[in-house]
């Protein structure tokens, strides 16, 4: 049937219709384009959040209207968000309850380009998995109660590129308890944990204390001058990777451990530099009488060296729960250790071992972050502290039960860290703790006035008509002996 329409018009037709098609396509590529834009910012976000030093918790948390406090930050975060702490000092204890999901954390960092400080205890409860902490200075004194810092109770918790420590008055990270929460998964990645500890070492302050915790990855950390075990395995640690890291200066290098019928097993140690050890050995174990020894627990492939006990065997202790095996044996020596500077020369055995570690890195490739070995510029982790090691370790303590469950406890301290002229003068305080189920449990505290301090505890009903082993802490002093209180 011939057209109806004469040549020249249908050809306006025609074209008209390329043209409309043509940019109806340009327009769905366009917006492709623009999804995909999208969809990678959102896989990538900057910050979602934003708190500052001179914000308000009333604030609307934007980096134009900032809120004040890192917990109103966290707390406004939800899965996959990222909350961005502008530099500054923020002076609060931090509890993160509300984590993120597989592929979407809820992440903490400085805001970029910036450092910013947290002061005060960080806690990771159970109920938050897959929560990131990152590029952050976080000093964990917390002088009412010394708790450790940070503590993690959860699973898929994620700490990479921080500067940790708490200048000598606490464990730094503790991961797992029996009552708050295991910790699964956890990864601490490109740290420098360092002056974790009550000074003079008393055998119970830590750089990394795996107490209850599964498939713990350490990688690629610098470990150093902690008061007594750089990383302590106790006593129920399993599967844990320590690789690629530096760990000087410590008590203790590493340790194997269990009690109370637990052990820690599996636990891979290769491929460190792990030197210097100031109170014991570079690597040991220890297992009470009668308890279960760690098995499947190895120390291969790392350089260990130097230290009070080594008397050429690397001060590896005996191989008791661990094996120990193709280590070399050398004495370390760093670019600059009295700087905290732990970069090694090229040319050492050590260096090369460090460099070929085959650590998991988290993307879960088989290729190795770099230790942070050298302290950042103008950064805090070479600064000397202002502790003083000529400390004197005095606390004397007695106690007495009385009818109802009630306990009297009392003491007095005698001398304390000698700080610098420029220090504030300590606010000392004791923390009373009973010896139940193999463990040191806290049951209360006290400050201490005039050098001397005195509580009464009424202590639950199922501890009545028994005889408890209580001691006395006070940090920055020392732990007082053991005595026992029969509680009527």
């Amino acid at each position: 049937m011939p057209s109806s329409i004469s040549p020249p018009l249908g050809a306006a037709l025609r074209a008209r219709a390329v043209s409309i098609f043509v940019k109806a396509l340009l327009l769905a590529i366009a917006t492709s384009v623009t999804l995909a834009a999208c969809g990678a910012r959102a896989e990538n976000p900057a910050c979602d959040k934003v708190a500052s030093p001179t914000g308000s918790d009333n604030a609307a948390g934007t980096a134009d209207a900032p809120f004040r406090t890192a917990q109103v930050l966290v707390d406004a975060l939800g899965a996959g968000q990222t909350g961005c702490l502008r530099a500054g000092t923020y002076n609060e204890n931090l509890t993160i309850r509300q984590g993120g999901r597989a592929g979407a954390p809820v992440t903490l960092r400085s805001y970029p380009g910036e450092r910013a400080r947290v002061v005060g205890r960080l806690w990771i409860a159970r109920t938050a998995g897959y929560v990131t902490i990152s590029s952050l200075d976080l000093d964990g004194k917390n002088p009412a109660e010394n708790l450790p810092s940070p503590t993690v109770n959860s699973s898929n918790a994620t700490f990479t590129d921080n500067d940790v420590t708490n200048e000598h008055t606490a464990i730094c990270f503790n991961l797992g308890n029996s009552s708050y929460g295991r910790a699964v998964n956890t990864v601490i990645a490109r740290n420098r944990i360092h002056d974790c500890g009550v000074l003079p070492a008393a055998n119970h302050d830590h750089g990394i204390y795996v107490a209850e915790a599964d498939n713990t990855q350490i990688i690629g950390n610098v470990i150093y001058d902690n008061a007594d075990r750089g990383v302590q395995l106790y006593p129920n640690a399993q599967n844990t990777t320590i690789q690629g890291n530096v760990i000087d200066g410590n008590g203790v290098g590493v340790i194997f451990s269990g009690d109370g019928g637990e052990t820690s097993n599996n636990n891979d140690v290769e491929f460190n530099v792990i030197t210097n050890s100031n109170q014991r050995n570079n690597v040991e174990s220890y297992y009470p009488s009668g308890n279960p020894i760690g098995t499947g627990n190895v120390v291969r492939n790392n350089c260990i060296g130097g230290g009070v006990r080594d008397t050429g065997n690397g001060a590896i202790g005996d191989q008791i729960g661990f094996k120990a095996s193709n280590n070399i044996i050398d004495t370390v020596r760093y670019q600059n250790r009295a700087a905290k500077d732990f970069t090694l020369p090229s040319g050492s055995p050590c260096a090369q071992l460090l460099a070929r570690s085959p650590v998991p890195s988290l993307g879960g490739t088989t290729t190795a972050p770099p230790p942070v070995v050298a302290p950042p510029s103008g950064g805090s982790a070479g600064k000397a502290t202002t502790h003083d090691r000529r400390s004197v370790r005095r606390v004397s303590f007695r106690g007495r039960g009385h009818r109802g469950g009630r306990i009297h406890l009392r003491g007095s301290v005698r001398g304390g860290i000698i700080r610098a002229a420029s220090a504030k003068p300590q606010r000392l305080r004791v923390t009373f703790q009973m010896r139940r189920h193999g463990k040191w449990r806290r049951i209360g505290s006290t400050s201490v006035r005039r050098n001397a301090f005195k509580r009464s505890l009424r202590l639950p009903r199922y501890l009545r008509h028994r005889t408890l082993k209580v001691r006395a802490r006070v940090a920055g002093v020392g732990t007082s002996k053991s005595v026992r209180v029969r509680v009527r």
